[in-house]
């Protein structure tokens, strides 16, 4: 029996998650949205902490989300947005939705791959001061593209240099690949560098 009721807290404490969603690709040098969403709050749950893990050299700003402000609750960070905690004078408590907005900048000199962005030190209060459980569901993930892959498909092909190609023809410029703030024929032979045989 003590078993039982054991293993009912912990799927009742799990299911009130903190969950980081947003895109499936980034591409250096841009800023990403990314919120955190609370999904079935504890009854009580009138405040929340939690801690984003950021890798090195990106760098977040964060906002108040709907769920926050319907619950009229403020949002306060550290500088760099790793640290929040969500309260307001008030005997309000929060339904499922969206705790902070977060903007999320990919460094320029970001390497492509994986990134896993995960939420540490969850900390859920009560209108009395007691613990409201909460927990996280699995990192944020998502797959920071070269900057050649102007298709985002993941892969610099021919296919890519085209599109270099027809923006420096007459398209605006939105894959300055040497940061010079043009389009021309520098960018191309970036592009036509990293072109995958």
């Amino acid at each position: 029996m003590k078993l039982l009721l054991a293993l009912v807290f912990a799927s009742l404490a799990f299911g009130q998650t903190l969950t980081l969603t947003g895109p499936a690709t980034a591409r250096p040098g841009t800023t990403i949205p990314v919120n955190l969403t609370l999904a079935t709050p504890p009854a009580s749950l009138a405040a929340a902490q939690w801690t984003v893990t950021l890798p090195t050299g990106y760098t977040a700003t964060a906002t108040a989300g709907s769920a926050s402000t319907a619950a009229s609750k403020t949002l306060y960070c550290k500088p760099d947005s790793t640290l929040c905690l969500t309260v307001g004078v008030n005997t309000n408590v929060y339904a499922a939705g969206v705790i902070a907005n977060y903007q999320l900048t990919v460094p320029a000199n970001a390497s492509p791959g994986q990134v896993s962005i995960p939420l540490t030190g969850i900390v859920g209060a009560a209108l009395d001061g007691s613990s409201a459980g909460l927990g996280a569901e699995v990192p944020f993930a998502f797959a920071v593209l070269a900057g050649t892959d102007l298709n985002g498909d993941g892969v610099t092909n021919v296919l890519d240099l085209q599109l270099m190609i027809q923006e420096i023809l007459g398209g605006p410029v939105a894959h300055d690949q040497n940061g010079d703030g043009l389009a021309d024929v520098k960018d191309a032979q970036i592009v036509a560098r990293a072109v995958t045989p």
